[in-house]
């Protein structure tokens, strides 16, 4: 193997398995996959065991809800079981620090009636598929100036309008359009409600989100 130095870079398991397969004769290759394949998935299980351990109690830490708050929800919420596991099951399927701590802080808010069932939906939905790029990009919207209440207007088909066309985002992440992070500008011409869909503003869903549920 040290005639291959990018090996290295290769887990130890993968590296076993190529290893088994290029010295078995024909006939032992299956039987070599077998072993070497079943290390690789004894390893992956105990790896992803650990994450969602760390995941979990992550989550658990920052959610630092007292006894009285634990014990009022329960009674007020019957199917917390449920409720519970659906969280636990989303954990499940994170892989970053900071989505489970995103989802604790949902949670939180949930807890302490501060959002709604539909709300919290939506803040779990947002936060699974939260990655690392988008983890960057949402920082990067947070440092935009934020721009006041008057620059906004409604249109005549409920949508949010822009009054100018300066400072405007362009050739946005479109997942951001489906977090109502950002919407595209409408034409306030009188005339015209026709979207300019290269240009986009961000939203005061997403000042909601970033200072709640996103910012550490």
């Amino acid at each position: 193997m040290k005639k291959y130095p990018l090996l290295n870079y290769m887990g130890s398991y993968a590296q076993e398995l190529l290893y088994e397969t290029s010295n078995s004769a024909l006939l032992g290759i299956p039987e070599a996959l077998k072993n070497a394949t079943q290390k690789i998935y004894t390893q992956a299980k105990l790896n992803n065991e650990a994450l969602y351990s760390f995941q979990v109690r992550t989550f658990l830490e920052t959610l630092d809800l007292d006894e009285d708050e634990i014990s009022k929800f329960m009674q007020d919420n019957p199917n917390h079981q449920r409720l519970g596991l659906e969280i636990f099951k989303i954990l499940e399927n994170t892989l970053l620090e900071k989505q489970a701590k995103m989802s604790a802080k949902a949670f939180k808010l949930y807890v302490i009636k501060e959002c709604s069932r539909e709300e919290l939906d939506k803040y779990f939905y947002i936060i699974t598929k939260i990655s690392r790029h988008l983890v960057l990009i949402i920082d990067h919207l947070s440092k935009l100036p934020k721009l006041p209440n008057d620059n906004f207007v409604k249109c005549s088909d409920g949508q949010i309008g822009y009054k100018k066309a300066s400072d405007l985002i362009e050739n946005a992440n479109l997942e951001l359009v489906s977090f109502d992070f950002i919407r595209p500008i409408i034409n306030l011409d009188p005339e015209s409600d026709v979207r300019d869909p290269t240009k986009y503003f961000i939203t005061p869903y997403f000042y909601n989100f970033y200072e709640n549920i996103f910012k550490d």
